[in-house]
């Protein structure tokens, strides 16, 4: 047992001068649901990148697809808490502190289906993923977490440059991974947190479904997970897909 090394804490990606960006809330597992909603916005493999706040395992039917789409060089994703849980859970590796309380799942039960070394795989390419990602874009940087932009950071820069070059905890990790402290309100659309981030054109989180299902914004801060997983059970929510370009106009909202 050892520590988990995150080769890639926070990732830049310079302005797609090809296509669009687009942004998506959790996937646990939806992807032929996700390819329904890309054909629907007429997704452009050649020119557009999609980037996916996280949560790509767990709850729906196909988690183990997160390998393939992981290689797709048009796919990009933060790390989510279900990521996190099978690394320390199944892969046999700690994180820093007593941060490995926080990540526990009854969601994972799939697993006892799938051989030893597909898992392997899978584990191998979840390390990998970012904790943050910034993508340069015409009017400015846009950030991607999936939970939170922890306290203690004024900025986006200062968040990043910390995962850069500072140490991580167990609080940071918990913060960006897990926490619903400074989500914003999901009736009254109050922020528990700072609402803008100066030095961010904007803020795209997932991990806490607005209770209409919607996406939500409040200020610069963009909460889009409406759900996906939730259509098999409670037949409401779906995925929701954003041009970062235009944060607050949803090319699908719950689709």
């Amino acid at each position: 047992m050892g520590p988990i090394k995150f080769p890639y804490r926070h990732q830049y990606f310079p302005r797609n001068g090809l296509g669009r960006d687009i942004v998506v809330g959790d996937i646990h597992g939806e992807f032929a649901a996700l390819e329904s909603a890309l054909q629907a916005i007429r997704f452009n493999e050649s020119h557009d990148r999609l980037f996916a706040l996280g949560d790509l395992v767990d709850r729906g039917p196909d988690s183990m697809e997160a390998v393939q789409w992981l290689k797709k060089p048009w796919f990009h994703s933060v790390l989510g808490n279900h990521e996190a849980h099978h690394l320390v859970c199944h892969n046999h590796k700690t994180l820093p502190g007593e941060s490995q309380r926080f990540f526990i799942s009854g969601d994972d039960l799939w697993i006892w289906d799938v051989a030893e070394s597909e898992y392997a795989l899978l584990a191998e390419s979840l390390t990998r993923l970012p904790i943050a990602i910034t993508v340069e874009t015409a009017l400015g940087d846009v950030g991607m977490v999936h939970a939170d932009l922890p306290e203690g950071f004024a900025t986006w820069k200062a968040f990043t440059d910390h995962l850069d070059y500072g140490q991580l905890d167990s609080e940071l990790l918990y913060q960006a991974l897990w926490n619903f402290k400074q989500t914003a309100h999901s009736t009254t659309g109050e922020s528990r947190g700072p609402s803008t981030i100066p030095d961010l054109t904007a803020l795209f989180q997932g991990h806490s479904v607005p209770a209409a299902f919607k996406p939500l914004s409040v200020g610069n801060r963009h909460w889009i997970e409406t759900g996906a997983f939730l259509r098999r059970t409670i037949r409401r929510g779906g995925f929701t897909l954003v041009d970062i370009a235009s944060p607050t106009a949803p090319l699908l909202s719950a689709y």
